[in-house]
C-alpha cells in the first residue's frame, strides 16, 4: 500500500539517529563514499522538504559533516543584520559541548571571505601551502585541510557551511560537492524563513489596518468563498471570523431572497479591471441593512486572479436619514402649500447642489423645491457640537434628502454645521458639510448661497 503524504511526511522527521544508522549500514555493506553521500543528501533533502527551522537542518547538517566527511570541526558562518558583522559557529562533531561562537568582521586572509567574494565552493588539501590565504584562526585550530561552501539566495551569500579536517586524508572534490549540495538546501531554508517572517509582518500590519478601518471587508478567493474578514464584519454580522471563514460570501452577506442576485453580480465582475459595485441586504444587528459593495480583484504576475476584496458600505443609517430628511421636506412643502397667497407659488428650482448618494448616484426621484422660508443652524468649529442656543436662523433656498441650502449676507467661516428640522420642540438635529460656496442675486441684492450636504444624525 503507497504511503500518505503525512506517512511520507512523518518518515523524513525520523529521529536522525536512525538516518545516521541508515548510512553506517550502507558503509557496512562496502557502499563507496559517493554512494553514502548521494544518500545522505537524499535523507537531508528530504527533511528539509518537511520545512523544519533552520536550527534543526543546520544541526543535522553538521552530524552529516562529521559523519559522512569525518570532519573535525564543522561551522556556520552567518551574516548578522543589524551590525553588519559576522558570527561564526565551530562545532567539534561528537562532542557538542566544544561549540564556539564567535562574532567577528571578515579577516582579510580567511578561506571564509575568500569563498564569499568568489560566490563558489572553495577546496583547499593543505593549509600550509595554501597561497589563496591563510587564515590564522583555522592555523590556530591547527587545521590542515577544509571544504567551505556559501549559502546563495538571490540576494546575494547569506552564509557559509564547512568542514575542517586538522590531519588526515585532504578532502576530495566529491567532498565538496557533497557539502555544497547541504548549503544549498540550508539556503534555500534560510530564504523561506526570511520570506515567511517578512509574510508574515508585512500580513500583521494588513490586519491591524484592515481592522482599523469601520467599514466591513473581506477578503474571497475565486469561488468566492472567505477566506478572512475583519472586526467590521464581524460586528456586523454577530458571528465569529471562525464561522465566517470557508462559507461562500452570498451566503453570509446576503439576505436568503437575495443570495442568487449577489452571486450572479459576483460572477460578472471576477476578473474584470477596475471597482465593481452591487449590493446586498443582510440581517445583522437585528435588522436588516442596506450594504453597497465594492469588490477589487488582485491579480498575479500571470494576469490571473489571486485574490478578491469586498470593501463594503453600511447605507443603513445614512438611508434612513435621507428617509426622514425627505418626511420634513414634505412637512415643509404641505406647510408652504398651506400658506401660499396668490401670486406666490411654489417654485421648482434646478438643483444648486448635487446631494449624491455615499453610493454615487443621485437618490432624488424629484427636484427640489424652493420657498420662502427659513431653518436654524449653527456651525460647528473644532469639531464640538453647538449647543441649541448657538443656532439662528437662515433663509433656506431649496432641501432635499441629500443636503440643503441657504442664503448668506456673507461667505461662511465654517466647514461643517449642524441643521434644525422641524419645530420646537419636536426638532431633529442633523450634521452637515459645505460642499459649494457661490454668490447669487435676488433682487438688488447679492446673497451668498450655500450649499450643503447631510452627514448624520445628532441628539441635542
Amino acid at each position: 500500500m503507497a504511503a500518505t503524504g503525512e506517512q511520507a511526511l512523518a518518515s523524513a522527521y525520523q529521529d536522525f539517529p536512525a538516518i545516521l544508522a541508515g548510512l553506517e549500514r550502507r558503509r557496512s555493506e562496502n557502499a563507496s563514499p559517493e554512494a553514502v553521500q548521494r544518500a545522505a543528501v537524499a535523507t537531508f533533502g528530504r527533511r528539509a522538504a518537511v520545512a523544519p527551522s533552520l536550527e534543526v537542518l543546520l544541526q543535522d547538517a553538521f552530524c552529516l559533516l562529521g559523519d559522512v566527511l569525518d570532519a573535525s570541526h564543522v561551522a556556520y558562518c552567518e551574516k548578522l543584520a543589524d551590525s553588519g558583522r559576522w558570527r561564526t559557529r565551530i562545532i567539534v562533531p561528537g562532542n557538542p559541548h566544544e561549540e564556539q561562537v564567535r562574532e567577528h568582521d571578515l579577516e582579510a586572509d580567511s578561506a571564509v571571505r575568500y569563498a564569499i567574494e568568489l560566490a563558489e565552493p572553495v577546496l583547499f588539501e593543505n593549509l600550509k601551502t595554501e597561497t589563496r590565504f591563510s587564515d590564522a584562526f583555522l592555523r590556530g585550530l591547527k587545521i590542515s585541510t577544509g571544504v567551505v561552501a556559501p549559502l546563495l539566495t538571490r540576494t546575494g551569500v547569506e552564509g557559509i557551511l564547512a568542514a575542517y579536517r586538522g590531519k588526515g586524508n585532504p578532502f576530495t572534490r566529491g567532498d565538496l560537492e557533497f557539502t555544497e549540495s547541504l548549503a544549498h538546501l540550508l539556503a534555500a531554508t534560510s530564504a523561506r524563513e526570511k520570506a515567511e517572517s517578512e509574510l508574515a509582518d508585512k500580513e500583521n500590519l494588513a490586519r491591524v489596518v484592515v481592522d482599523s478601518l469601520q467599514a466591513p471587508v473581506v477578503s474571497v478567493d475565486f469561488t468566492g468563498r472567505i477566506r478572512s474578514v475583519n472586526l467590521a464584519c464581524v460586528e456586523l454580522s454577530g458571528k465569529g471570523e471562525r464561522d465566517l471563514c470557508d462559507h461562500l460570501f452570498w451566503e453570509a452577506f446576503a439576505a436568503p431572497e437575495e443570495q442568487a442576485q449577489v452571486r450572479q453580480a459576483f460572477e460578472e465582475s471576477r476578473g474584470k479591471r477596475g471597482m465593481q459595485l452591487f449590493h446586498s441586504h443582510p440581517v445583522g444587528g437585528g435588522m436588516k441593512r442596506t450594504l453597497a459593495w465594492r469588490m477589487i480583484n488582485n491579480f498575479d504576475g500571470d494576469g490571473a486572479v489571486r485574490s478578491i476584496t469586498m470593501l463594503a458600505q453600511d447605507l443603513t443609517e445614512l438611508l434612513a436619514l435621507q428617509e426622514e430628511v425627505e418626511r420634513y421636506r414634505q412637512e415643509i412643502v404641505k406647510q408652504n402649500n398651506a400658506t401660499d397667497k396668490p401670486g406666490n407659488p411654489a417654485e421648482s428650482v434646478g438643483v444648486q447642489v448635487q446631494a449624491q448618494s455615499p453610493v454615487g448616484y443621485e437618490r432624488r426621484s424629484s427636484p427640489r423645491l424652493a420657498f420662502p422660508y427659513t431653518q436654524r443652524i449653527a456651525p460647528v468649529f473644532g469639531g464640538v457640537i453647538p449647543s441649541r442656543r448657538r443656532f439662528f436662523d437662515v433663509r433656506c433656498r431649496d432641501i432635499s434628502a441629500g443636503g440643503i441650502s441657504f442664503l448668506l449676507e456673507s461667505p461662511p467661516d465654517f466647514e461643517s454645521l449642524v441643521v434644525a428640522l422641524g419645530h420646537p420642540p419636536a426638532e431633529s438635529f442633523f450634521t452637515a458639510r459645505v460642499v459649494r460656496v457661490q454668490e447669487c442675486r435676488e433682487g438688488d441684492k447679492t446673497w451668498i448661497l450655500v450649499g450643503c450636504r447631510f452627514t448624520g444624525r445628532v441628539y441635542l
